[in-house]
């Protein structure tokens, strides 16, 4: 054996052979972790080890590269110790993400070593298994490492919208956010929304039983005055501002489209369109998918009759032309739904004004109820313009 003082091949790889050595006993110790019955627990107990594989995989497959061609080019003999030290670190590399392919199933298609090292690490992480109460909270940590996207992603939307509701509002009247503060909620609240729920997804996926989700729920259901230390903490302060915040849009939602709700697909859409549209007359609801089209019409429709009809709207404002206008075109918008079950109560509160303020006029002699939600609106209007309305 050639003692490594004396290999001149381990001096041409220029200081990179203690990289592979190093290399060499952290795949070493992975296999053994990924060999074991309980693997997954064991990963998850030194996820710094593969979290070390990880950070130095690119420059150990480099040198790998370029020491490999070299000894192929210069005829390194086989029993050289640098030779025999890049045949076992190559060999290791292969055994480890062989395994770890194996390990991950179907999910590995086309991913670089390190992407299989982070979903091994998320696979483990996430794994299902029996969580008694005294370690509900610690799994919750392993679920939700602080440097987690989502975890990042969700604790910067909750000091947004601590940032924007911390302060306690009425849920009546205008919304107290600035038109900058209400898009910048608009646009952030779609991936807020997705990372919280990403979040809570992985705690449920660690735990079935809902144990270790309702351990985090609990310290969510209260506002934290102390910095948060961990992913879960991030988690339920952001949570906790969420629903904060949910709470307020989702009153002003229900009381003004009590005729025509919007289905949780849409209420983020709608919600923040009504903040709109009590700023401005003009606001109109648009949807991504076209498909949605006839439901924007019909919601903007239930809200100019829930604004008319208000108690507390005041007479000049409850019918006047223009607001027929956009009455008519919101009617239009909705035709392919006008007779529809979803649009029901939304000809409800027509037919109410039609028939309430034309009691002992002609108009109700003979009258019909058109399919055609246009046609009802037309119809209101004209009881409002023959002066029978008050």
């Amino acid at each position: 054996m050639v003692a490594p003082s004396q290999d001149i091949y381990r001096s041409r790889l220029e200081g990179r052979a203690e990289l592979l050595e190093a290399a060499r006993l952290r795949y070493r110790e992975l296999l053994d972790l990924l060999h074991a019955p309980d693997w997954e627990a064991r990963v998850r107990a030194r996820v710094g080890a593969l979290r070390n594989v990880g950070a130095e995989q690119e420059r150990v497959d480099a040198v790998l590269v370029m020491a490999q061609r070299r000894a192929r080019a210069e005829g390194w003999p086989e029993q050289s110790p640098t030779t025999r030290l890049l045949h076992e670190t190559q060999h290791l590399r292969e055994s480890v993400f062989h395994a770890v392919s194996r390990k991950l199933g179907s999910v590995v298609e086309n991913a670089s070593p390190v992407e299989l090292l982070l979903r091994l690490e998320d696979h483990a992480r996430c794994a299902p298994r029996e969580v008694p109460p005294a370690r509900r909270w610690a799994v919750a940590v392993e679920v939700l490492p602080d440097d987690l996207p989502a975890v990042r992603d969700g604790d910067a939307f909750g000091a947004l919208l601590r940032g924007l509701f911390a302060e306690p509002h009425a849920f009546a009247g205008p919304p107290p956010l600035r038109d900058e503060d209400l898009e910048t909620l608009r646009s952030q609240w779609p991936e807020g929304e997705a990372a919280l729920t990403g979040c809570w997804a992985r705690l449920m996926r660690a735990d079935p039983t809902g144990g270790v989700a309702a351990e985090v729920r609990k310290r969510a259901g209260r506002e934290s005055h102390h910095a948060p230390h961990s992913g879960p903490e991030h988690l339920a302060r952001a949570e906790y501002w969420y629903q904060r915040a949910r709470a307020w849009l989702d009153s002003l939602v229900r009381e003004r489209l009590e005729a025509a709700p919007p289905t949780p697909a849409e209420w983020p859409e709608v919600a923040f369109w009504l903040r709109a549209r009590e700023r401005s007359q003009e606001a109109r609801l648009r949807f991504a998918d076209a498909e949605w089209e006839p439901r924007a019409g019909l919601f903007e429709l239930a809200y100019e009759l829930w604004e008319a009809l208000h108690p507390e709207c005041p007479e000049v404002d409850r019918w006047p032309e223009h607001r027929w206008a956009r009455m008519v075109e919101s009617a239009r918008r909705a035709a392919p739904i006008s007779s529809s079950p979803e649009a029901a109560k939304v000809r409800e509160l027509l037919r109410t004004f039609i028939l309430s303020r034309s009691v002992g006029t002609p108009l109700t002699r003979g009258w019909w109820e058109p399919d055609s939600l246009e046609a009802l609106v037309h119809q209101a209007w004209s009881v409002v313009c023959s002066g029978d309305a008050p």
